[in-house]
């Protein structure tokens, strides 16, 4: 299976390769390989296709907008890249496509949150992880209007408000102040997961089996302390994973 798995890898870093050295290739394909590469940790080659494509093709603006998707993601899981630059480069791939401000694609607020939360990771600033929030939360706060919800950003957004509620409670524990900030953060990330279970659940078991739909509803009931169907759904997605682990852009 791993050699199967390095055998397909070599084999689609030799179409980047072609694509490279002038070989045509259309958006739809660009957009097919760069997944496929993605999928197999492959984002050097995946970002060298997709900064090849994009300047060299006239793309009407859903195309161009695909694309600049999976390059902000292969540019900031590029580990030959230095991290801070390449969460820098990731976020100036979005912002060039897309008009921020009037933002209606969760694919896109979970990229830009993503790659906030990375800057936090790196250097500590609480600003980073106060914009991740701004990201995810703007997805959830706008589900009715997006054209696909499917959670994951409202869950990541619960997430950064425990991690947010655990930072002020070591900073008022510290300064000797009662603990009150991270109560309401945490009474805010029940009431996220709560709406994804109301909102989602039903819908996803209705559509069958999906890797990322359990997973969704596993996190929001694990983030409640509904142990019991977290497991559940994740023994369910165990046997699912092989089919649809890629999760819906």
């Amino acid at each position: 299976m791993a050699f199967d798995r390095k055998s397909e890898t070599e084999k689609y870093v030799t179409q980047v390769r072609d694509v490279l050295n002038g070989k045509a290739i259309s958006p739809e394909e660009a957009r097919a390989l760069a997944k496929k590469l993605n999928q197999r940790d492959a984002q050097f080659w995946a970002r060298r296709l997709l900064a090849k494509v994009m300047p060299s093709q006239q793309l009407a603006l859903p195309d161009r907008q695909k694309l600049a998707q999976m390059l902000a993601l292969a540019t900031y899981k590029d580990q030959t890249l230095l991290r801070g630059d390449a969460l820098q480069d990731a976020h100036d791939v979005l912002a060039s496509a897309f008009d921020l401000k009037e933002l209606r694609d969760e694919e896109t607020f979970g990229l830009l949150g993503a790659i906030q939360k990375r800057r936090w990771r790196l250097d500590g600033d609480r600003r980073w992880l106060e914009e991740s929030l701004h990201y995810y939360r703007q997805a959830w706060e706008k589900r009715d209007q997006l054209d696909e919800y499917e959670g994951y950003s409202a869950i990541n957004a619960a997430f950064i408000l425990d991690l947010l509620a655990d930072l002020d409670d070591r900073e008022d524990r510290d300064k000797g102040i009662p603990r009150g900030r991270g109560d309401q953060q945490r009474r805010q990330a029940g009431q996220i997961r709560q709406s994804v279970l109301d909102e989602l659940e039903a819908k996803f078991e209705a559509a069958g089996d999906n890797y990322w739909h359990l997973v969704t509803i596993a996190e929001a009931n694990f983030g409640l302390g509904n142990f019991d169907k977290a497991g559940e759904q994740l023994q369910k997605a165990t046997r699912v994973e092989c089919s649809s682990q890629q999760r819906p852009e």
